[in-house]
């Protein structure tokens, strides 16, 4: 399964920032939808174009690997 990562860059990017980034910052900076952002960082995101892709990784200065992560499937005992 792959999991976003983009709640915990929110949160890495306020404690060095020393400042609150809500959705609509976000937005703003990255000419995302605040309901993307909201799929990403809820996990409910099914599907991950590459510009949203883009725009994140240059909004946090990052890698497609910091924000997406994969997470194997647990398999039957």
């Amino acid at each position: 399964m792959i999991q976003s990562q983009l709640g915990v860059l929110i949160a890495k990017k306020e404690r060095d920032e020393g400042r609150r980034w809500t959705y609509d910052d976000i937005k703003e900076a990255t000419g995302l939808s605040a309901t993307t952002i909201h799929r990403l960082v809820r996990g409910t995101s099914k599907m991950y174009a590459a510009n949203t892709l883009d725009a994140l990784c240059r909004f946090f200065k990052c890698g497609v690997g910091d924000l997406l992560t994969y997470v194997p499937d647990e398999e039957p005992a």
